[in-house]
């Protein structure tokens, strides 16, 4: 199986990153999985997280510059995300720095960190551990219709392990 790379790893040593994260993933993250990983425009890692009321969210990183970058982190379901007013969620009336309006396919994304702070060594784990605090906050941000940035715990973004 052979990549279309667009970066400086060899498309060998990328395909062995790629399976080294998915074995990383399975105790803590299980349903996710690599989609197209010889793909490089397309590849990327999907799965479903569970917020801590046991309501599922998909999420989609898309994995086409990774590790060299820090891949984008999207909500693909449920969809679209409503704010606690019962209005779609809206970053700019909220004042969210964790969050970004939808995309053209309705998919809300993640904000988990500044790029000056990526390192090619973070794992994809930590990045799925910053989707899940998101979710969380969010859960909570519709129970308590406060900020879903007062609502997240960003000790959790700052603290990117690898």
């Amino acid at each position: 199986m052979s990549i279309t790379c667009t970066s400086p790893w060899p498309g060998a040593l990328l395909l062995k990153r790629f399976h080294e994260e998915e074995r990383l993933l399975q105790r803590q993250y299980p349903s996710f999985h690599l989609q197209y990983p010889s793909h490089r425009t397309y590849c990327g890692l999907v799965g479903t997280l569970r917020a801590y009321d046991g309501n599922p969210f998909v999420f989609w990183l898309s994995l086409a510059d990774y590790p060299l970058q820090a891949p984008d982190l999207y909500i693909i379901e449920p969809q679209p995300l409503y704010a606690a007013n019962g209005l779609p969620l809206d970053p700019a009336a909220m004042g969210s720095c964790t969050y970004s309006a939808a995309n053209s396919y309705g998919h809300v994304q993640l904000h988990y960190g500044q790029a000056s702070q990526w390192s090619p060594a973070t794992h994809l784990k930590t990045i799925l551990r910053c989707g899940q605090v998101w979710i969380d906050g969010y859960k909570r941000h519709l129970r308590s219709a406060r900020t879903i940035d007062r609502e997240i715990d960003f000790t959790t973004f700052s603290d990117l392990d690898h």
